[in-house]
């Protein structure tokens, strides 16, 4: 017996041993080609032109296509930088630079540069040098000015400079004639300047959380605007002129000081989205019922009393949020004619009755 459970223990011994050795053979196989995978994507990312280390680019400058130095506890941006000369894409975000250098202005083949959450407090002169560049993230630094030079900048696409310290911009800004997209928002800017009216092809303008109390006339020039966000401004009224901007079909105003709406909101004829909550409107214009291709009204937070019987024509609407009006206690007989409409919010006003129409709309 003694033996037997001998030669089981042995051969129990000699099954683990060997099964050991298939795991470490395994191991050794896994890493090997982990070690080889991992070695061809370094390669791959090589000959494509990707690298992610400063100095492991400066050994090939010339093949280096996108430079990845996010979140590289950089301090500053080495001068060699101006030896990319085929770069087309750098990526800056989360360091801790505060500058850039001139050479940057050498990067004839940039086309995308992002610089978000840095500690940038100016830009170099040398900007306007990159004469390919479309797309320039800034978002999330300490710059209170922009250069002249930024004007240079003919193939600019997109511009965020977002959660900075601008007060202003330079008049240069409308000779981006590429530019398409512009977002200012949470800065601290006062005014615009009247050559913002260049802007021939800008689609979306974020302008929200700054201390403007008017933007220029001008603003009226950009025919191809659809989206325009001016939320937690100091408006008494809307901008004179901005109603020619016809191609509207987002506009922004919540939180703000607006006590009406004008006449000339009929102006907005392809207005999808109109935010108007937190302001201080008591009266809204009969002219409301221009807006045919309006979806969505927002309302809420003001201090009306009545509403037009034009709200009726508003065919394509589809939500209405009227909350917290404590002063309106009925709504136009008209609106029964708005087979469009899904939603109404009506909560903390004093509407008792709904025309019969409108039974089957959710209310909230």
């Amino acid at each position: 017996m003694h033996s037997i459970c001998n030669k089981l223990n042995i051969k129990q011994r000699f099954s683990y041993k060997k099964t050991e050795e298939k795991f470490a053979m395994k191991y050794i196989l896994y890493s090997l080609l982990v070690f080889v995978f991992v070695g061809n994507v370094n390669k791959l990312n090589a000959q494509a032109g990707y690298y992610d280390d400063f100095e492991t680019a400066l050994q090939s400058p010339e093949s280096v296509v996108t430079l990845d130095l996010v979140a590289s506890d950089l301090t500053s941006l080495p001068a060699g930088i101006g030896k990319f000369i085929n770069l087309k894409h750098l990526y800056l975000q989360l360091n801790s630079l505060t500058t850039l250098p001139p050479e940057i202005g050498k990067l004839q083949n940039l086309e995308e540069l992002s610089v978000d959450e840095n500690q940038l407090s100016y830009l170099p002169k040398e900007i306007g040098n990159l004469v390919s560049l479309k797309i320039l993230t800034l978002y999330g630094n300490k710059l209170k000015t922009l250069p002249v030079e930024i004007g240079k900048l003919k193939t600019l696409v997109s511009l965020s400079v977002s959660e900075n310290s601008l007060e202003k911009l330079p008049k240069e800004i409308g000779n981006l004639g590429a530019l398409q997209e512009l977002d200012l928002s949470f800065n601290q800017i006062n005014s615009l300047p009247n050559s913002i009216g260049g802007l021939k092809v800008l689609r979306v303008l974020f302008l929200a959380n700054n201390k403007l109390v008017n933007i220029p006339a001008e603003i009226g020039n950009l025919s191809s605007l659809q989206e325009l966000y001016l939320d937690k401004n100091s408006f008494v009224e809307l901008p004179k002129g901005l109603s020619k901007a016809s191609s509207l079909k987002i506009l922004s105003f919540a939180n703000n000081k607006l006590t009406s709406l004008p006449n000339d909101i009929s102006g907005f004829k392809n207005l999808e989205y109109l935010y108007l909550s937190e302001n201080q409107i008591s009266s809204v214009s009969k002219s409301i019922g221009s807006l045919i291709n309006l979806k969505y009204l927002d309302l809420s937070n003001n201090k009306l009393a009545s509403l037009p019987g034009e709200f009726g024509n508003l065919a394509n609407i589809q939500e209405i949020n009227l909350w917290n009006n404590s002063k309106l206690t009925e709504l136009p007989a008209e609106m029964g004619a708005l087979k469009n409409l899904e939603s109404l919010g009506l909560g903390n006003t004093n509407v008792g009755v709904l025309p019969l129409e409108l039974s089957k709309v959710a209310l909230y």
